[in-house]
Order: C-alpha cells, then structure tokens, then sequence
C-alpha cells in the first residue's frame, strides 16, 4: 500500500465516522448561520488611495 492509497484510505474513514456530526454542524450553519457574523468586519481594511499606489 502506497503512502497516498493509506492516506485517502485514513481520510475515508475519518469521514465516515464522523459523517453525523459534521451534517448536523452543517445543518445548525444553515439554520442559524455563522457564530458571531453579526460582528463581521465587511469594509475593506486598505483604503483605495492607499490601495492604488501599491
């Protein structure tokens, strides 16, 4: 068994046990979208005059 077969053969399981878990994690995202999104920064940090001159 190669180093890559072994390595996809890990991540498949980790997967599969672990399946239930990351679709209810997945579910509650949809539902109640991102912890604390509602403090999201949404302007960008480098003002167009500064940006320009880069």
């Amino acid at each position: 068994m190669t180093s890559q077969t072994c390595d996809a053969q890990v991540e498949r399981l980790w997967r599969e046990e672990h399946a239930a878990f990351i679709a209810a994690y997945n579910e509650t995202l949809r539902n109640e979208g991102l912890p604390l999104d509602e403090w999201k920064y949404d302007h960008d940090p480098i003002p167009q005059s500064r940006a320009d001159r880069h």
